[in-house]
């Protein structure tokens, strides 16, 4: 959502490599980001780049 408008509606796959904008592809790096560094926090390998 951007600004209370649904930007896109799709599937899993075609949201990461179709986005609609800018926006839509910025969300989807930053929240695929943050689950990595989850991922690496829970395997005890937090602060390494």
């Amino acid at each position: 959502m951007k600004n209370g408008t649904l930007v896109q509606w799709d599937t899993p796959y075609a949201l990461h490599h179709a986005p609609a904008d800018t926006f839509v592809e910025n969300f989807i790096r930053r929240e695929a980001l943050m689950a990595q560094r989850a991922q690496a926090y829970l395997r005890g390998e937090a602060g390494q780049p």
